[in-house]
């Protein structure tokens, strides 16, 4: 508490001090420009002001003096020196699982005093977790995690892309109006420009280009957008239906948003998950995450050999309880952004949407002609698996009734329940993911009719139909899984499962791991592309005859909507790329469906697209190996 003086004159001068300071105070809690985001104060003057500064007060942190915790709320540049392998990222942490590990915590702190899902969940949804980050102030493990982090932070909203401001440009427009031939090719560009006016000379930025028919309802494609690295991208679309065409190009994130998601990863502000011990009358819980650094308990429970993957829990403090003790697993409630600054802060919150709210104008209509080369499309039964993984897209597209047409292969044209049965007889289907695998496990069950099923989701589900010898399997993937599961449900990995598959009969392996892994540091999701890598490789050269199957990411604008750079699709086009890298050399082995495709074509916003996305795609699996 300040004093003032005894001193007269110095006394009136510091009560004057005092009162003035007060009312300022005071003025800037009442200001709704003035924020205060969990335990770091940001202070930002108007932007708009020419002669405003951005000033920063960094308040003593919550955390623990051991924790490594950085602000990135500071004028100086974020250089990322620093770079690590997947595995060098995780051994920094190997000392919080030693047996040796101090797991004495401040009983003072909240966090210390949390032994079941109820209060970890109150400390999640406040924003009170004393957050830990996986890598430290320059680390990184991938080169496009460099350069995406070596911006600065955003302490002016005007600087972002301006979609009324932006421009698209086409070749060959007159009057408005483009013209095209059937199945041929368009090309155009898109020029960022900020909110003063400005044009944007770097890229990185998240920007999806489709098209719809303006006079027949059920038409659509994607476009192929390049990133021309100064604020340029380019774009070619292709003619697929005739008539009017409307041209649809959108900013889904500025590259500010996408700092500000890895930022968070990197601090390790994501949303845990929680497990609970127990022995006898014995429980407590701590929270669980696929990188060693969980916050709550300063050591940690190593679960990767139950869960074959990486998985990292608590240790409880109670050393009645062991790590083996741990019984049931579920989810915590999101948690508010952290160690944002007010406009980035703005900028989550206003990330959430239909892919209509990040339209940029233009008045650029598509006229195509009814003539034009018709393109030779082989059936999907004679074609190499190798097109689905280096096709530019579109792959394909939407007609009226959700219908997908290929453009790599035809599927077949007897595609009918009959033909599915036929096709599938003394065949055994393994699906492994989340839960829309589970729905590509209802196509089956739809296109067979098979009925005679056991378990249920989030567990092991089974459907039988002995009259054609068919076995259709579904089961979760690895943890992380945000889904209430006991212990019982825990399948191993999807290595495993992949390794006990017979060495004869048919069989056919359909693998989908996106959303449960986009909270997380991209090196898990690296780790479980190179385990299901070599599974596959190892059930390929044992089983020659099985159809592997790998189901990509797909668009999902509409998330969790109190923190959106947690979770959803912003490094859905990172996770194609380490998907296309990890299997390289065995595209002629692996069939892979491209949902980022087909999803931005249908404007999807949900975490599960609609059924009829699963449907086409089964139709396409049964046709590479049925007439």
């Amino acid at each position: 508490m300040a004093v003032c003086p005894s001193n007269a004159k110095k006394s009136t001068v510091c009560i004057i001090a005092l009162i003035a300071t007060s009312l300022i105070c005071y003025i800037i809690m009442l200001n709704p420009k003035y924020t205060i985001y969990n335990t770091i104060h940001y202070l930002v003057l108007n932007p708009n002001e020419s002669t405003s500064k951005t000033i920063v007060f960094i308040p003593e942190l919550t955390h623990s003096s051991k924790d490594v915790h950085y602000s990135n709320a500071t004028e100086e540049k974020f250089w990322m020196k620093h770079p690590l392998s997947v595995y060098e990222a995780f051994a920094q942490h190997a000392d919080k699982a030693l047996k040796r590990c101090n797991n004495t915590c401040n009983p003072s702190e909240m966090y210390c005093n949390a032994t079941n899902p109820v209060q970890w969940n109150r400390l999640s949804h406040a924003g009170l977790l004393p957050y830990r980050p996986f890598l430290a102030r320059g680390q990184y493990v991938f080169r496009w995690e460099k350069r995406i982090l070596s911006y600065p932070p955003l302490f002016d909203y005007k600087t972002l892309p301006d979609k009324s401001l932006s421009k698209v440009v086409m070749e060959n427009v007159h009057n408005g109006t483009v013209t095209c031939k059937m199945f041929g090719y368009l090309r155009g560009r898109v020029d960022l420009v900020d909110g003063y006016g400005r044009r944007r000379t770097r890229g990185d930025d998240e920007v999806r280009v489709w098209v719809k028919s303006a006079d027949v309802k059920g038409y659509a494609s994607s476009g192929d957008v390049t990133d021309l690295k100064n604020g340029s991208y380019s774009f070619t679309i292709r003619c697929l239906w005739p008539g009017k065409t409307s041209l649809y190009v959108a900013l889904a994130y500025p590259r500010e948003f996408l700092r500000t998601v890895l930022h968070q990863i990197h601090i390790g502000a994501t949303r845990y998950m929680v497990v609970t011990f127990s022995k006898d009358s014995i429980q407590e819980s701590t929270l669980c995450w696929s990188t060693p650094n969980v916050p709550g308990r300063p050591c940690v429970c190593n679960i990767t050999f139950q869960n074959q993957q990486t998985f990292y829990c608590g240790r409880p403090k109670d050393n009645r309880l062991t790590c083996d003790n741990w019984n049931e697993t579920g989810f915590l409630l999101m948690p508010p952004p952290h160690d944002v600054t007010v406009e980035e802060f703005q900028l989550i919150k206003n990330s959430t949407g239909l892919a209509s709210a990040t339209l940029i104008k233009h008045n650029i209509t598509i006229l195509t002609e009814t003539k034009g080369a018709v393109p030779r499309i082989p059936s999907c039964y004679n074609s190499s698996k190798t097109a689905t993984w280096n096709k530019s897209r579109p792959t394909g597209f939407w007609s009226p009734g959700f219908v997908w047409n290929s453009l790599i292969c035809k599927p077949s044209p007897k595609v009918s329940i009959h033909w599915a049965q036929k096709c599938l007889q003394n065949t055994k289907v393994w699906i492994i993911g989340d839960s829309n695998g589970n729905m590509t496990y209802s196509s089956f069950l739809r296109i067979t009719l098979c009925n005679k099923t056991t378990g249920g989701w989030p567990g092991r589900s089974k459907c039988v139909a002995p009259s054609i010898g068919l076995e259709i399997n579904a089961m979760p993937h690895e943890k992380p899984q945000y889904a209430n599961l006991l212990r019982s449900d825990h399948i191993g990995s999807i290595p495993d499962v992949l390794d006990n598959i017979s060495s004869t009969g048919k069989h056919i392996v359909f693998v989908h791991y996106y959303l449960h892994y986009t909270p997380a540091h991209p090196s898990v999701f690296y780790l479980r592309m190179k385990a299901l890598r070599l599974a596959l490789a190892r059930l390929l050269k044992r089983n020659p005859s099985v159809l592997a199957v790998i189901r990509g990411p797909h668009v999902a604008t509409v998330d969790w909507s109190i923190n959106h750079a947690i979770g959803g699709d912003p490094l859905g086009p990172r996770f194609v790329e380490i998907i296309k890298e990890m299997f390289r050399g065995l595209e002629d082995r692996v069939l892979y469906l491209d949902g980022w495709d087909m999803t931005i074509a249908l404007e999807n916003s949900a975490f599960h697209p609609t059924s009829y996305l699963t449907r086409e795609m089964v139709n396409i699996i049964l046709s590479y190996i049925c007439l």
